[in-house]
């Protein structure tokens, strides 16, 4: 065992994502598959080279809980995607789609698999790239509500 909570917790997220596949599955079928999955900020310019890219970017940690046996953590994760917009759609209800769909997948498994306590919207924002090459970019803010041993965080409580 050498990685932390919050590790395997921001992996069991990517990981989650990884699953969306567009049209299954078939009784309530994502419209996303995702052509990119990092957890780095990606360049528009890989945006514009593919559909549906994500980027899981880490941010403040606070702990909310300090008495032992056990620390209990609030990891702020920001989702930033980047969507090309079809010829036939707008760049709202683009955003709003995927957002949707981020926010289905999170809700699938608000534990994830019971690596964190809780998952928690705290908000989005969208931003229109370019009106004529139909770029558009969005950000998902969740916080990840995970607890660890006192004295090792790699041991999940």
């Amino acid at each position: 065992m050498t990685d932390t909570v919050r590790e395997i917790a921001v992996q069991a997220l990517r990981d989650a994502f990884n699953t969306m596949v567009d049209g299954a599955p078939v009784d309530d079928p994502y419209t996303v598959t995702w052509d990119r999955i990092e957890r780095y900020e990606i360049d528009e310019e890989v945006g514009r080279k593919k559909q549906y890219v994500l980027s899981i970017l880490e941010g403040n940690e606070t702990k909310v809980h300090r008495t032992r046996p056990l620390v209990q953590a609030d990891l702020e994760i920001a989702l930033e995607f980047i969507v090309r917009i079809a010829k036939t759609d707008t760049a709202a209800s683009t955003l709003n789609r995927v957002l949707g769909e981020l926010l289905r997948k999170i809700g699938e498994n608000t534990t994830l698999g019971g690596t964190v306590v809780d998952i928690k919207d705290t908000g989005n924002e969208f931003q229109i790239v370019g009106m004529d090459d139909k770029l558009a970019k969005g950000v998902l803010f969740i916080t990840l509500k995970y607890r660890h041993d006192a004295l090792d965080p790699r041991i999940a409580i």
